[in-house]
């Protein structure tokens, strides 16, 4: 399959993509990072294998804030909100290993740098849950549409 997707922050290439299943190469630029992000109907399972960087990870007893490298591994659940910075001035590149319905529309996200919040989103610090898929996937859609185009004003207004 191999179908590589940029995103402000690097890219990434699905390598294997199944019902139940999926496996990511993601690469994160020097000095960027992804949005702090939960997903609802997936977990994923990160294993550093170029680079470094810092995790967050907000469970539901604790903030987690800590370095990862090559060779670390990590446990992200569905509701986790987490994200990934490359702290370092190389790419910072790990695999995930997506279980449960992989769809990329799959996404809150709490913050982002890159623009990727409604302001309702912001004031509310997270999507509502009881927004369907179909609206979810169809914003988000429409996000990434805008992206590749090159417009650089934020989707959700």
């Amino acid at each position: 399959m191999n179908e590589i997707e940029y995103r402000p922050w690097g890219k990434f290439e699905t390598l294997y993509d199944t019902s139940g299943y999926k496996v990511k190469v993601i690469t994160v630029n020097p000095g960027q990072r992804l949005s702090l992000q939960r997903h609802r109907w997936r977990d994923e399972f990160w294993t550093i294998v170029e680079g470094a960087g810092r995790v967050e990870i907000e469970t539901e007893y604790e903030n987690l804030n800590f370095y990862v490298y090559v060779k670390d591994f990590l446990d992200i659940y569905k509701g986790q909100w987490h994200r990934i910075t490359n702290t370092e001035q190389t790419p910072l590149v790990f695999i995930e290993v997506q279980v449960g319905d992989c769809f990329e529309e799959d996404i809150d996200r709490k913050e982002d740098d890159y623009g990727r919040i409604s302001e309702k989103e912001v004031k509310q610090g997270f999507l509502d849950y009881n927004e369907s898929d179909e609206q979810r996937r169809a914003r988000n859609k429409s996000f990434y549409k805008m992206y590749e185009e090159g417009v650089n004003s934020k989707p959700y207004e």
